[in-house]
């Protein structure tokens, strides 16, 4: 961490309830939950950094994206002011005048942006991912000090490291040698950076959620995630991969953002460290069960034969869902990880009155029928080729 990144260069933190509040990440699907929950809950400014030509492309590219989630009112428009720039960039691409206006109007940082691929390779992600967080950490020091909520990732302890360990939010995060794939090593050397500043006096929230799904009401999710692509994918297979010990995670995004936003709108310095994934996960016969109640005959197939079979879909140019992803199911399946206690988190996020609903087959059904009512998901009376195709 550069060493002008520090507490000591900053102005005192200004008292009370935040009055303006930087948004990285607005656009993206936690993002809109994010600025839902954080005017409903407050009178602040949200300060939105937004790839966009101009102020009024941004404007637009906001209410799109709260619109494209059932999120938007028309009352939000006033409180929210795009600020055209780019994570990946000096000074968040902000024009002079703009970073002028954030260093002295801002009373803390929503640190929610960055690039998501899971292919991708270290050195296309880093400007954003850790450049990003480098400059928003600067930011936070100049003019008044400012808190920074951080959003992470549990992806980052998925490592040799902590295989059949217990992960508290206490612990270290693995060696950076561990760290698997160029999208959880970005985002660990970010949090490298976080946490230099954290000892710098700067007042950093880390928020490290694992997989975030759809709303628990309506269901509105992200369809490009893996998990959307997981769940059509073997639908138009016809088969789920029957893997000892599998479950699934789904951290329901309306809980998610309710805690940070909290949190934040708290803000009173305390940063810490917080762990979000579901303590009840899904089980793969539920999984199935699910499916099936909505229409789609899936089997359980060994892993092999399901891999096998994904590869020909591909091969034969079908366009399955999880055709891009193909490439990383290794030949035998590991259903291996971490275990996790969050207990911490859910103590903090029940004293603020959230509790992560279960991820159980009634909030499965809630993703499935959203699923369908958006038409993401194949006709359920097809057969499985005409599936494969949808």
């Amino acid at each position: 961490l550069p060493p002008d990144i520090d507490a000591a260069r900053a102005a005192a933190r200004r008292a009370g309830a935040p009055r303006a509040i930087l948004v990285t990440g607005a656009t993206g699907f936690l993002g809109a939950w994010l600025l839902r929950d954080l005017l409903d809950a407050s009178a602040a400014q949200l300060l939105c950094l937004v790839r966009a030509d101009d102020a009024a492309d941004g404007a637009r590219r906001l209410r799109a994206n709260l619109q494209h989630y059932g999120l938007w009112q028309e009352r939000y428009a006033a409180r929210l002011t795009p600020l055209p720039g780019d994570l990946a960039a000096p000074c968040l691409g902000l024009t002079d005048d703009d970073y002028a206006s954030v260093a002295s109007g801002a009373d803390a940082i929503v640190h929610n942006g960055g690039q998501v691929n899971f292919l991708a390779p270290y050195a296309s992600l880093a400007p954003a991912n850790v450049g990003g967080t480098m400059e928003v950490l600067r930011l936070a020091t100049t003019g008044a000090l400012k808190a920074v909520h951080m959003v992470s990732t549990l992806g980052v302890y998925v490592s040799a490291d902590y295989l059949g360990a217990s992960v508290r939010e206490s612990d270290a995060p693995p060696t950076a040698a561990s760290q698997q794939g160029g999208y959880n090593q970005s985002k660990w050397v970010a949090e490298q950076l976080a946490l230099a500043a954290r000892a710098r006096g700067v007042p950093v929230a880390l928020y490290r959620p694992a997989r975030i799904t759809g709303d628990s009401g309506s269901g509105s999710a992200n369809l490009g995630d893996y998990f959307s692509a997981w769940v059509k994918g073997c639908a138009q297979l016809g088969m789920v991969p029957d893997i000892a010990g599998a479950s699934y995670d789904m951290a329901p995004v309306d809980h998610v953002s309710a805690v940070i936003a909290r949190r934040v709108l708290a803000d009173d310095g305390a940063g810490g460290t917080w762990h979000f994934l579901n303590p009840a996960r899904l089980p793969t016969s539920a999984l199935v069960d699910g499916l099936r109640a909505a229409g789609h005959p899936v089997r359980l197939a060994d892993y092999a034969a399901w891999r096998d079979a994904l590869q020909r879909a591909v091969a034969g140019g079908e366009d399955n869902a999880l055709a891009s992803f193909a490439a990383l199911f290794p030949e035998q399946a590991d259903a291996r990880e971490p275990g996790f206690d969050c207990g911490a988190t859910e103590r903090m996020a029940a004293a603020l009155g959230h509790v992560c609903p279960p991820a159980d087959g009634a909030l499965f059904a809630t993703y499935l029928a959203y699923m369908q009512r958006q038409g993401y998901l194949p006709d359920a009376g097809a057969t499985p080729h005409e599936r494969a195709c949808a």
